[in-house]
């Protein structure tokens, strides 16, 4: 679809077609995410990039769960993760 078809749409088809777009991605975000917990296994030793810290940080898996991860590092510290974000 090209910017002229857009631009022919009414407002109330283009709301729709937003609607469908905003559903495909959330989808496939959660599809994606699903993925990744598969890949996961409560004690083991994963790592991911902490923006806050800069740094890969070096954890333990302690629960897996829908959205997100619960994880230790070795020093106590607990973290929670999008599945998504380990290496």
């Amino acid at each position: 679809m090209n910017l002229a078809q857009l631009s022919a749409m009414s407002t109330d088809d283009l709301r729709a077609l937003n609607h469908n777009v905003v559903w495909v991605i959330n989808s496939r975000r959660a599809e994606r995410q699903q993925e990744a917990a598969r890949s996961l296994r409560v004690g083991e030793k994963r790592s991911f990039f902490s923006s806050k810290y800069g740094r890969d940080v070096e954890v333990t898996i302690t629960r897996i769960n829908r959205v997100s991860v619960s994880a230790m590092e070795d020093n106590g510290r607990q973290w929670k993760v999008a599945p998504s974000h380990f290496k």
